[in-house]
């Protein structure tokens, strides 16, 4: 992640960050815990193991969605921040696969509206 979801972002970097992840994972079929589930470090390692994959790729995932730079997200290849985008970018798995949707950012109450200064 380090590597390929840097502070400024790109597909193709995103992209060989995805096919790394995905190479970890093939290595991580092979992880096993030695002994029986209670006071063992080595079996609660093994099952953080796919829980870091799962969280990376989702994150990888989301960020090649969103074609354009928008807060912490900056894509060098989609510099400007587009209102088409403002949107919550949902991850889920569906019959083994991980998908997104897109839901509209819900709008902001007049009040708070008028408190924050937009760029």
């Amino acid at each position: 992640m380090w590597k390929h979801m840097g502070i400024v972002r790109d597909e193709k970097e995103m992209t060989a960050g995805l096919e790394e992840i995905g190479r970890i994972g093939e290595e991580a079929k092979n992880v096993k815990a030695v002994g029986g589930r209670a006071y063992n470090q080595s079996w609660l390692d093994s099952l953080q193991v796919w829980d870091m994959l799962l969280g990376c790729e989702a994150i990888i995932r989301s960020a090649l969605e969103r074609k354009e730079s928008r807060g912490a997200h900056t894509r060098s290849d989609y510099p400007e921040k587009d209102s088409r985008w403002l949107v919550n970018i949902i991850t889920f798995e569906r019959a083994g696969k991980m998908e997104h949707e897109l839901r509209p950012v819900q709008e902001l109450p007049p009040e708070l509206k008028a408190l924050i200064k937009e760029d």
